[in-house]
């Protein structure tokens, strides 16, 4: 047993070693990254600009997260603006602009932004504080951090900041890579998302955690994959025949679903 702060408790908590690359936190059930890397984002990091194909995939993984918070929204999408925080290549806001009232994002990584904005979306270059928020009031506010907080020294803390300007129909959706998936356990720390930018991987644990720290009610959650609509059957059908059970398990009553509840790579929340 030793010591270790956690990024998203803050606070020198007890740890079970995983090898010398990992602590498991007892508290709020991160699996905390040992060999991180300071990195500003400005000139790099996070998502790189996608090329034609690599950006389709990330399309149909946008229409895929929407697809889950549609059905479970508290008003109509109309009264709604999408502020997608940490945007990336900005397909969140790309597809959220044909969803909502309107779509916004903010991120750091200029490239990025240049690449948001010569495809004629709203994109601040800066990160994102709750001070420098311009959505009109008049509108909901769907608040969306996708693969984001596992890069933040602080997840609540910025979670908090969004917190306080939040209305009675504001919600937030989250999306954080899971070390309780297939790939992880499958993969280990050989996984391509275990990587020196993400200073933690996430567990239903932890979700659990920051929704009762943040006091806000989860209206849905749930796992997820990559583009789960377009991943290849040939895969699913060797990966099924190792995990049997698990696949049995995640069986659903469409290929998106079974390849979500299968795989678990990342989990979701949608908290109001």
């Amino acid at each position: 047993m030793s010591l270790t702060d956690c990024p998203v408790c803050q606070t020198q908590i007890p740890a079970e070693a995983r090898g010398d690359q990992a602590y498991a936190c007892m508290v709020c059930g991160a699996l905390v990254n040992l060999r991180t890397a300071p990195l500003s984002y400005r000139d790099g990091g996070g998502q790189d600009v996608p090329s034609p194909e690599k950006r389709l995939l990330r399309l149909e993984n946008a229409r895929s997260r929407f697809r889950e918070i549609l059905p479970v929204l508290l008003a109509p999408p109309e009264s709604y603006v999408l502020v997608d925080i940490g945007t990336g290549s900005g397909e969140m806001v790309e597809i959220g602009k044909t969803l909502f009232a309107d779509a916004t994002g903010y991120e750091p990584n200029r490239l990025l932004v240049a690449h948001g904005r010569h495809k004629g979306l709203t994109i601040h270059d800066e990160y994102f504080t709750a001070d420098k928020l311009t959505v009109d009031r008049l509108y909901n506010r769907l608040f969306s951090l996708c693969h984001v907080l596992e890069h933040v020294p602080d997840p609540m803390a910025l979670l908090r900041d969004i917190q306080s300007v939040m209305k009675e129909w504001d919600l937030i959706y989250i999306e954080v890579p899971s070390w309780n998936g297939y790939s992880f356990h499958k993969l280990r720390f050989g996984w391509s998302l275990w990587y020196d930018e993400h200073l933690e991987l996430w567990s239903n644990k932890t979700i659990d955690y920051l929704s009762m720290e943040l006091g806000r009610l989860v209206i849905a959650r749930g796992r997820r994959t990559f583009a789960p609509a377009r991943h290849s059957r040939k895969r699913l059908i060797r990966d099924a025949a190792v995990a049997p059970l698990r696949f049995l398990r995640a069986l659903q009553p469409s290929y998106e679903r079974t390849v979500n509840s299968f795989y678990s790579d990342y989990i979701w929340v949608l908290l109001r």
